[in-house]
């Protein structure tokens, strides 16, 4: 997942430190971004100059102080409260003032996230779908404590990556998660698959090829079981992913050394009702 999401930036010409803990993860994580890149490059929609010059605004570390300079860092390691804790715990330590802090989580409680630094209001979800380097979708996670700046930035910068951002309040499983987890309730309660596809397509959530209508039968419990040996692989593979982007937002280009990081303005002064 770091792989991935670390690839956004670099295609929109941002510099990225990969940050991990073992360096044959390390490797292994390097390799398989350039296998990506090199997929694209066999169906002609890549140059290898382009590849060899997306895989120089990578810098792979670790250690946790090369993160210091950054505007913006995004933890992507896996499910797991303690882990996050420790992550962010060290974060808070190395990150300069100002920098935003993301979390990648899927499900887990934003606010007790935000409440592992000193900085709470700086803490966001970014919550990428795999895999993060296709999928359009972002949900942004505001905590009770995060800042409007740090959400109107968050917001900006997912325009430049060229994702679909939509904002989510903490909630069991925020608004993608919720709406599967939702109709999984409802097909244990009776309804048809086609129902709940009717429903869901009317308010306007298409699920394509993930629709329920697909997964009638036998076949609806094949998929929950394979979304769950999907997610424990995820885990072991991508143990501690760490993708961090310094980003001037004013300037609309990478920050140089030095600097700090520059938020828009223009939601400061909203009423917190216009952001529910």
């Amino acid at each position: 997942m770091g792989g991935g999401i670390a690839m956004n930036f670099v295609n929109a010409g941002l510099p990225v430190t990969l940050l991990e803990t073992k360096q044959d993860a390390l490797d292994k994580g390097l390799a398989t971004i350039r296998c990506n890149y090199e997929a694209q490059v066999k169906k002609c929609k890549l140059t290898q100059e382009k590849v060899e010059a997306r895989m120089a605004l990578i810098q792979p570390t670790l250690a946790y102080a090369d993160l210091a300079p950054a505007d913006l860092i995004i933890e992507a390691v896996f499910e797991d409260l303690s882990v996050k804790e420790q992550v962010f715990r060290q974060l808070d330590e190395i990150a300069k003032p100002g920098a935003i802090l993301a979390s990648n989580t899927s499900t887990l409680d934003l606010n007790k996230i935000a409440a592992f630094t000193k900085r709470p209001g700086d803490v966001i979800g970014m919550y990428f779908f795999s895999p993060a380097n296709v999928m359009k979708l972002l949900e942004v996670v505001r905590s009770e404590t995060t800042k409007k700046d740090v959400l109107a930035t968050v917001m900006q910068l997912a325009k430049t990556i060229k994702k679909t951002a939509v904002v989510s309040g903490v909630c069991d499983g925020f608004i993608g998660n919720w709406i599967v987890r939702q109709a999984l309730f409802m097909l244990e309660k009776g309804a048809l698959p086609a129902q709940i596809d009717r429903a869901i397509e009317k308010f306007g959530f298409a699920m394509g090829p993930f629709r329920m209508s697909n997964l009638a039968g036998n076949d609806i419990g094949w998929a929950i079981r394979k979304r769950r040996i999907r997610n424990n692989r995820r885990c072991v593979i991508h143990a501690w992913p760490i993708a961090c982007v310094r980003w001037d937002v004013s300037a609309r280009k990478p920050a140089q050394a030095g600097t700090t990081i520059n938020r828009p303005n223009a939601m400061r002064n909203l009423p917190d009702s216009s952001m529910t």
